[in-house]
């Protein structure tokens, strides 16, 4: 009597624990602001039953819908982009970066914490670059300069994708960084950039050292000149015995 309970309970919490593992969200907006983002929510939820959002840690807060199956999600996501009812560089979740609930108001804690990077949102623009096949897209791959070649492996370091060498090589830790890239879009994952892919990638790389204002900056009293973000950081103070430059950290917002 007490194996088939034990037998049973083991059946018991591998069902959880699998349902638990095949849970999907649709994450449509990260805000920076926990007002802003409750707004956003409710704005959603008049469209939508399941909204749901999550602090992801990192100061944003995002907004979900689901839980879902797995196929499920990518069939919700296929179709909501298909209607234009979500922004275009929405994605799936799996709810490893979710934290505290903030909606439906009165949520729960999370179960999971998880420390991965936030995902930037692609940039909303128009692109003037025709869909290619693989094969289209090896080529104009094959076309780019060795310093094209490097910009892209720096911008795939930046998202957090590529760790290896900035050596214009695309070899097999490139063309994986360029897969999860991919995948992280909902993207076919060919590890092959297309000419679209790859101006989506370089507008988002560049968007965020454009918020950043950084700048070229020399202080003649400290005798040094460096790259600086300007707008993220200001002059703080000269600290002694030396005359190093200290500077702060000023506010500032980006979506991503």
């Amino acid at each position: 009597m007490l194996r088939a309970f034990v037998a049973t309970l083991i059946l018991f919490l591998s069902a959880l624990q699998a349902q638990a593992q095949d849970r999907y969200w649709v994450q449509i907006e990260a805000r920076q602001t926990l007002t802003e983002a409750t707004e956003r929510a409710r704005v959603y939820a008049r469209r939508f039953d399941d909204v749901e959002g999550y602090y992801l840690g990192r100061g944003f807060y995002g907004i979900v819908l689901g839980p879902y199956s797995e196929s499920l999600a990518r069939a919700e996501l296929s179709r909501l982009l298909s209607s234009g009812q979500i922004p275009s560089d929405s994605y799936l979740q799996t709810g490893r970066r979710f934290e505290q609930q903030f909606w439906p108001i009165g949520g729960g804690q999370a179960t999971t914490v998880s420390t991965a990077p936030e995902l930037p949102a692609l940039p909303q623009v128009p692109l003037t670059a025709p869909e290619e096949t693989l094969r289209e897209a090896r080529a104009s791959e094959a076309a780019l300069p060795r310093e094209a070649r490097e910009e892209l492996q720096v911008a795939l370091q930046w998202a957090g994708f590529y760790n290896a060498t900035i050596d214009g090589a695309f070899g097999r830790g490139t063309r994986n960084a360029m897969a999860a890239w991919q995948t992280a879009y909902n993207q076919d994952p060919t590890g092959v950039l297309t000419t679209r892919q790859r101006a989506l990638l370089l507008l988002q790389y560049n968007a965020v050292l454009a918020d950043l204002d950084m700048q070229l900056v020399r202080d003649d009293a400290a005798g040094i000149q460096m790259q600086l973000p300007t707008a993220a950081v200001t002059f703080a103070e000269y600290q002694p015995p030396l005359r190093v430059l200290m500077v702060r950290a000023i506010s500032h917002q980006r979506r991503f």
